[in-house]
């Protein structure tokens, strides 16, 4: 019998103005730099699924391996936030979901995707020093008729009464696969929201990532789809609308100005 997906609670925030404007200032910018993008993919192993009345695509079963890859734009800036955690809005260009053979190329906004690095994020004598290394997509475009997309890679060690040790070093955007088994959470998440007959249907994927790796030797996953990247010529509107999401990290990072 497929398992139920676990859920987990995401605490999403309004940046205030100053960050707004350091992310806004920042993404705009990598549109017109060099571009330098690289695709890695995360392996995982089938630890849970939610089949959608019969729409997921993979024929998933409990163990079953499947991977990410996820291609990101390497030289796209630092919002600079608290010290500790690196945040990077809008890095991801694509991304596509293989298992069982069967691939599915997502799609997402421009404006509603981030790679987050921490490393020794804390507070002294609170034991929650944490690293993490986290990735996600949505697609926020669904309305009657159309889909919704969500992605989610999520490598998480907090709660720890000191610095810890893990394939994180620093804050910077890490551009090679690095060793995830000093994680103690690692989670590899994918969903889609659809309806049929118009009534709301999902279907999910969760696993447990066991390794990292570079991807080359073949085409990178396709970007684009009915709600996929804009332009450049778009991007600062999208920007505009929707780039004041930030997903903070599990125990909530700090709102503050």
């Amino acid at each position: 019998m497929p398992a139920s997906p676990s859920t987990r609670t995401l605490t999403i925030a309004l940046l205030p103005p100053p960050r707004l404007a350091l992310a806004l200032a920042a993404m705009t910018a990598v549109a017109g730099a060099t571009a330098a993008p690289v695709t890695l993919r995360a392996n995982a192993s089938v630890v849970a699924y939610a089949s959608g009345g019969g729409l997921l695509p993979f024929g998933a079963t409990a163990g079953a391996s499947f991977y990410v890859d996820y291609t990101f734009e390497s030289t796209t800036p630092d919002t600079p936030s608290f010290p500790g955690v690196g945040t990077y809005y809008g890095a991801l260009t694509a991304y596509r979901v293989v298992m069982n053979g069967v691939t599915f190329n997502g799609t997402m906004t421009a404006f509603s995707n981030f790679i987050q690095v921490i490393d020794d994020y804390g507070n002294p004598g609170f034991d929650d020093y944490q690293d993490a290394y986290r990735v996600g997509a949505t697609d926020f475009a669904w309305a009657p008729g159309q889909d919704a997309y969500n992605l989610d890679l999520w490598l998480d060690n907090a709660y720890n009464a000191t610095p810890v040790t893990t394939g994180i070093s620093g804050t910077g955007l890490p551009v090679a696969p690095f060793d995830v088994s000093g994680f103690t959470s690692r989670t590899l998440a994918f969903t889609r929201f659809t309806q049929v007959n118009g009534q709301p249907l999902s279907y999910s994927l969760q696993g447990a990532v066991t390794s990292l790796e570079l991807v080359t030797g073949e085409p990178p996953p396709p970007a684009g789809g009915p709600n996929g990247v804009p332009e450049p010529g778009s991007l600062a509107l999208g920007l505009a609308a929707l780039a004041c999401l930030a997903v903070q990290r599990r125990q909530g990072l700090p709102a503050r100005g």
